[in-house]
């Protein structure tokens, strides 16, 4: 078979493997059956335009790897298929986000967009990567983490979507934790600021999620304004004046509130 005692040689002074953004670039050729299916990595093809040319009567010239000084021909009938680097590079990237391995596929992600930036379904993965990644800290409850990685694939893709999810979506329900977890503590004013920072960013989009916690948050506050103004009544000024302060501190925008206060 072609190649075979090259692959021997190779068995015989197996080193370590580096990463394979660390190594230099490569193309892969699969041979074919009457070759045993054999793959060898060869230096950068030099295709035209880097492309599998339609012409195929013309000889592959190439250098594997583990030769560089040394210059073979391949005939196009031993070939099965050629990965180039790129595609190599985005098959591993994807193996690390399927296992997790999420710091390891933003590296090998990162290296994509600097060296192949238009590479055919880089972009499709690196969606995957960032809302896969942004579910794993929602998980772990890490809820502003997770809300940083989802911005940042609002902003690529703000269409995303997941089974019946879209990121929107996604957000929405990550937006909820987090006003839960304020309100739950009674930090009323990052609540607030919370709100504000989610209708600049995502307007309309969020629109339904921000009116429920605008109600929800009035509505406090106005309970505490007519306390307020029963000990007003009752003439516990004191009172009052402790309630109106907690009604304020709620939602100062409350109808009524201010002129109570």
């Amino acid at each position: 078979p072609l190649f075979a005692q090259e692959e021997k040689d190779d068995e015989k002074g197996a080193e370590a493997p580096k990463r394979l953004i660390e190594r230099e670039p490569f193309d892969r050729i699969k041979l074919d059956a009457a070759n045993r299916g054999v793959s060898i990595d060869v230096f950068p093809l030099n295709f035209p335009n880097g492309r599998i040319p339609a012409n195929k009567e013309t000889p592959i010239q190439l250098r594997l790897i583990k030769y560089p000084f040394r210059i073979y021909e391949l005939n196009w009938r031993a070939v099965d298929s050629i990965e180039f680097h790129g595609e190599i590079l985005l098959k591993e990237a994807r193996r690390l986000v399927e296992a997790k391995e999420y710091n390891e596929a933003f590296e090998y992600l990162s290296f994509i967009y600097q060296n192949y930036p238009k590479l055919n379904g880089a972009d499709d993965l690196t969606y995957k990567f960032l809302y896969d990644n942004a579910m794993k800290f929602f998980e772990e409850k890490k809820y502003g983490e997770s809300l940083a990685i989802l911005d940042e694939l609002f902003n690529r893709n703000p269409d995303y979507r997941v089974d019946r999810m879209d990121v929107g979506a996604a957000i929405g329900r990550l937006f909820d934790q987090i006003m839960n977890q304020t309100v739950s503590q009674g930090d009323f004013g990052p609540a607030r600021k919370t709100l504000i920072q989610i209708r600049i960013r995502y307007g309309d989009r969020q629109g339904e999620t921000i009116k429920r916690w605008q109600d929800l948050l009035s509505g406090m506050a106005a309970k505490k304004r007519d306390e307020a103004q029963d000990h007003l009544n009752n003439q516990r000024y004191r009172e009052a004046i402790a309630t109106s302060k907690e009604m304020l501190r709620i939602w100062p925008d409350v109808p009524g509130g201010r002129e109570l206060a």
